[in-house]
């Protein structure tokens, strides 16, 4: 199997070799995607590799989510997350900070 990915005055045009199935395509662009990821870590010296591993998981967190918006708009990432429930573990985590720093005097 082999993808061909190619950058074009359109953005990204993407071909496989033959029909794939989507959990093979996702399969091998994910296993690449990883690959790439430690290459680049590895480039820096080791003191260093911590550090830019948290700048890349950041950046693609934000890239995936970005694509996913892109693809639906419209979807409600997470509709059990209501603006109560938000408030409601915000005061249940400051009220754990209080009572932990209470507990120190």
């Amino acid at each position: 199997m082999k993808i061909t990915i190619k950058r074009n005055s359109d953005g990204v045009a993407m071909k496989t070799d033959k029909p794939m199935k989507f959990d093979d395509v996702m399969e091998m662009i994910m296993a690449a995607s990883l690959g790439f990821m430690n290459q680049f870590a590895e480039q820096v010296p080791e003191n260093k590799q911590q550090e830019l591993k948290e700048m890349i998981y950041d950046h693609y967190n934000e890239s995936a989510s970005a694509l996913l918006q892109a693809f639906i708009p419209d979807k409600e990432l997470r509709p059990d997350l209501t603006e109560e429930a938000i408030r409601k573990m915000e005061d249940e985590i400051m009220q754990e900070v209080v009572d932990k720093n209470a507990s120190r005097t």
